[in-house]
């Protein structure tokens, strides 16, 4: 079997999940045959969920096929804003438009990514190093977060390791 180009690559199955092929190589499929006989191979692949409503995320379990998930493009550029959630070392900024509805936020940090509360986030509700790290995990750009700057008495200035994302 030929090998395939070395870099990862990301597919995207129509109404379906996108595809990361990451280990390029064509391999023979264990068992499976053509009806001539013929070997078939595939190259390895993980389904990532692109619906939102897989219960395995970040992975796809085929939940797309069942709620009729289509990827025509709805998005309303009207919508295309972010949200700013200030407190007292972090401001948390979202932009609904663009969430994949992964579910780390919610799934990772409860108490500041509120599902079923108004307003949803509440940026006090643990320590700004616990938030960013749960922002980091954003696998849309959905969320972000400013680090608010305080005095410090050695320095003048102390802040989070890391800046604004």
């Amino acid at each position: 079997m030929a090998a395939m180009n070395s870099k990862p690559k990301l597919g995207c199955s129509p109404n379906g999940p996108y595809y990361l092929l990451n280990d390029m190589e064509v391999r023979p499929v264990p068992n499976l045959r053509r009806a001539s006989g013929e070997v078939c191979a595939n190259v390895r692949a993980v389904a990532l969920c692109r619906c939102g409503a897989s219960k395995n995320k970040p992975f796809c379990d085929g939940t797309h096929s069942v709620i009729g998930f289509k990827d025509t493009n709805t998005a309303d550029p009207s919508k295309d804003r972010r949200e700013s959630y200030a407190g007292k070392r972090i401001t948390i900024l979202d932009n609904r438009s663009i969430c994949a509805h992964a579910g780390f936020c919610t799934d990772g940090l409860k108490s500041v990514f509120r599902m079923r509360d108004e307003p949803w986030i509440a940026p006090d509700a643990a320590a700004a190093e616990e938030i960013v790290a749960t922002i980091r995990k954003c696998p849309s750009g959905a969320l972000s977060y400013e680090i608010r700057w305080s005095p410090s008495p050695t320095t003048g200035l102390t802040r989070l390791p890391a800046a604004s994302t």
